[in-house]
């Protein structure tokens, strides 16, 4: 180094995304089409954790995103996504949902894809564990049979 130079050393901490399943996706290959109501209070869920270690005093900005497979033969509007989020896990409340998937469409600040979903997005200034519960379904099929069913009970 050069005189007048001086090596700055700046360290924030970690972001850490830990997985309770097997495998880091969703799969409702051949699921049966529920209503939001059934879908929200499914027990079946994919759960994660993301942690934040933080170091220093700073700002760390995140979000939970969603990528649906290219291969998907389900339309956007089919694939309903609910997310809970807490940091005790124990009291859970709703940060997204039930929304069909909905692509942000230009890459944001925070490098998400303009073909992913953002589901949860947030700044910490603390170290933080924040625990998820997600629900994916199937409503293909269960917007036509309730417009069907309202139409039959209205005649």
């Amino acid at each position: 180094m050069g005189a007048g130079q001086t090596l700055n050393t700046l360290t924030t901490g970690t972001v850490t995304m830990t997985y309770n399943e097997a495998t880091n996706g969703i799969s409702i290959t051949n699921a049966l089409p529920v209503d939001d109501c059934t879908g929200e209070k499914s027990t079946d869920m994919f759960d994660f954790t993301m942690s934040i270690e933080m170091k220093g005093d700073f700002k760390i900005s995140y979000e939970v995103t969603a990528e649906k497979d290219e291969a998907s033969t389900l339309s956007d509007d089919d694939v309903r996504i609910y997310l809970e989020r807490s940091e005790d896990g124990t009291t859970y409340e709703a940060v997204s949902g039930p929304n069909s998937y909905t692509m942000i469409g230009d890459t944001d600040e925070l490098g998400a894809s303009s073909n992913e979903m953002i589901l949860d997005v947030g700044t910490v200034t603390k170290s933080v564990d924040y625990k998820y519960n997600g629900i994916w379904w199937n409503r293909q099929y269960c917007y036509i049979l309730s417009k069907w069913l309202w139409l039959c009970n209205k005649w």
